[in-house]
């Protein structure tokens, strides 16, 4: 059993993971993941940094079979990157509203 202490308030919790589904690869049905990184190119400026862009990684898991990004963190990544341009769009349009600037 897993001991589960952070989700818990600091109490530690006993949990047999057995005892729930596996996951399992939404494209081909395989249940085994192994951990990859997505790098990000991120403007130093926005981590604080200054300076040129600096590589962030971010962990996700992939099917060992197909290579496929799990599915709930795909889908919080296909979310992510939306929002993501929606705000750089609206950032666009308030800081060029009566300029000829043309973008």
């Amino acid at each position: 059993m897993a001991d589960i202490t952070n989700l818990n308030f600091g109490k530690a919790m006993q949990v047999d993971p057995t005892m729930y589904p596996q996951i399992k690869c939404d494209k081909c049905g395989y249940n085994l993941f192994k951990k990859e990184v997505i790098m990000y190119d991120v403007p130093g400026v926005a981590l604080g940094a200054g300076g040129g862009n600096i590589p962030y990684p971010i962990p996700v898991y992939v099917c060992a079979n197909c290579g496929t990004i799990m599915k709930a963190v795909r889908e919080e990544l296909e979310a992510a990157e939306k929002k993501a341009k929606e705000n750089a769009v609206n950032f666009k349009a308030e800081n060029t509203k009566g300029t000829n600037l043309i973008l």
